[in-house]
């Protein structure tokens, strides 16, 4: 199986990177970026490939040519401000790009999108915090949904929207995780999670909140360890 992630430079989006390099399902790993990532630290590194895209806005043949017979994109590249590029632009033209490349394919592709718990959809809403963030990202999750809906038979999208995510270069990362419960999740959860999702799918479409990816990826370190 071969699976695409942006973002891979992110503290998210490098924890996923791992995973998915270690998944025994996944065969190749393509990071698309706009600066090189060292592969040396990357485990099973001969399944990496790393391409470099310098406008996200147009995907050009040469890259088309090396993604387009992927099965599945992790999209984990966002700012927390308006940048629209990032957080709205960019992730539409891949899909744009993307469906037009895989018109003569009759396979779904399988599309995660990175959200957030706090993004919110309702365009008229007031949020005193990162309000115009949070509906800038909004719209982008109301798009990709349309867009899925729209081409049902060849697409499918799953919006993750986790709460504060915990990773292992965090300090007192076991305090933040009691302090934050079942609002937060442990970068090791999430990422066996994401893995699992990308290559198996068996989720309902559509948007994805933090309690049934804590639950599931928690399950799924269990049985890790039930088989050790």
């Amino acid at each position: 199986m071969k699976v695409l992630i942006t973002g891979a430079t992110g503290r998210i989006g490098r924890e996923v990177l791992g995973q998915f390099l270690r998944h025994p399902s996944i065969t190749s790993v393509v990071a698309l970026s706009r600066r090189d990532i060292p592969s040396d630290s990357l485990p099973n590194k001969d399944k990496f490939t790393n391409v470099i895209v310098k406008d996200f806005s147009k995907w050009s043949q040469d890259v088309m040519e090396i993604i387009q017979d992927a099965d599945a994109m992790f999209w984990a590249m966002g700012t927390n401000d308006t940048s629209p590029g990032p957080n709205f632009d960019w992730p539409l033209a891949f899909q744009e790009a993307m469906l037009k490349a895989r018109e003569s394919r009759t396979t779904r592709f399988r599309y995660v999108f990175l959200s957030g718990k706090w993004v919110v959809q309702d365009q008229d809403t007031w949020r005193w915090f990162l309000g115009n963030t949070r509906r800038l990202k909004g719209r982008a999750e109301i798009v990709a949904l349309e867009f899925a809906r729209e081409h049902r038979d060849t697409w499918q999208t799953f919006i993750i929207k986790p709460g504060g995510v915990i990773t292992p270069d965090m300090y007192a990362r076991g305090l933040l995780s009691m302090l934050m419960g079942n609002g937060g999740i442990k970068s090791e959860e999430l990422d066996v999670y994401v893995a699992e999702l990308v290559v198996t799918g068996k989720e309902e479409e559509g948007l994805i909140y933090n309690e049934r990816m804590l639950e599931k990826g928690r399950g799924l370190q269990d049985m890790r360890v039930e088989r050790r």
